[in-house]
């Protein structure tokens, strides 16, 4: 449970890394003509990696806590 537990702050801590660096992109690409859009795009990939693995890490913990 202990490992599971470093593995699901290392996860979040890497999401939330992601969100932060898109979320930097879009302030400087505001000022563009594209108005951060590029920035956008980009947005769903650390949101759906977050989602992912924080639903992976929860089943794994409920395997490990059930037997």
């Amino acid at each position: 449970m202990t490992m599971l537990r470093w593995v699901l702050w290392g996860v979040f801590a890497v999401c939330f890394a992601g969100t932060a660096w898109i979320a930097g992109k879009m302030a400087i690409e505001h000022n563009t003509p594209h108005g951060g859009g590029h920035a956008v795009a980009g947005l769903w990939k650390p949101l759906a990696g977050a989602i992912i693995a924080t639903n992976i890490t929860g089943i794994l913990a409920g395997v490990a806590t059930f037997s």
